[in-house]
């Protein structure tokens, strides 16, 4: 996955509707996606649970 500003989008989330996000996020995660590669998923996956740590410590600062 890139980083470019291309790749990122901007949204508005109230705080219970980021906390519901990482609930979805963190009960599907060991299934998706499943058409990628380990290492395609690992990477990707890592990336998720950064982004979640930093969405619930910005919550949790709140």
């Amino acid at each position: 996955m890139s980083e470019t500003t291309s790749d990122h989008v901007a949204v508005e989330l109230t705080q219970d509707e980021a906390k519901l996000v990482i609930a979805a996020l963190r009960q599907f995660e060991p299934h998706w996606p499943s058409d990628m590669d380990e290492l395609n998923r690992v990477q990707l996956l890592a990336g998720i649970r950064t982004a979640i740590g930093s969405i619930t410590a910005t919550l949790s600062a709140a």
